[in-house]
């Protein structure tokens, strides 16, 4: 392939092809209109994929939670970039939906999960968590015991 790309899916394995849902057909009475998309990616980029899902932690004698909707982290492993899939883009990007996972350029979500998200995985002090991600803590009792 030209100007930097290359297939996802290695031609050797071409059969991998006939099993994702690529193809997008139109019929009309005078024609078919067939939309063939064919995984790529940049030659410099390998992408991992991670899903994050809320955990219970402890936090100043509380049990704390982060509330988050369902949400990928994409990194790339080569460049040390993030990308994160939620919100509308889980319709491009939906394990075990699809394997194919569309990384959009830039994020389309709006709201603060994503840079929530972000803070967490890149291990940003809690001070900084907390200006994106919205949690909820209840106060342990002392003769209480927590399990985690």
């Amino acid at each position: 392939m030209k100007d930097g790309y290359e297939l996802v899916i290695k031609s050797e394995n071409i059969f991998t092809y006939y099993n994702l849902p690529i193809v997008e057909c139109q019929l009309s009475e005078s024609t078919i209109l067939i939309k063939l998309k064919i995984p790529i990616k940049e030659k410099s980029t390998n992408w991992k994929l991670f899903q994050y899902i809320p955990v219970h932690f402890n936090f100043q004698d509380s049990i704390c939670l982060i509330f988050s909707e369902k949400t990928y982290i994409t990194v790339d492993t080569e460049n040390d970039n993030i990308r994160i899939v939620s919100g509308m883009g889980l319709q491009h990007c939906d394990p075990p939906i699809t394997d194919l996972c569309y990384i959009p350029k830039f994020t389309s979500d709006i709201t603060l999960t994503p840079k929530c998200i972000e803070a967490m995985f890149r291990y940003l002090p809690l001070n900084q968590i907390n200006k994106f991600c919205y949690f909820q803590c209840v106060k342990q009792q002392e003769n209480e015991e927590i399990i985690i």
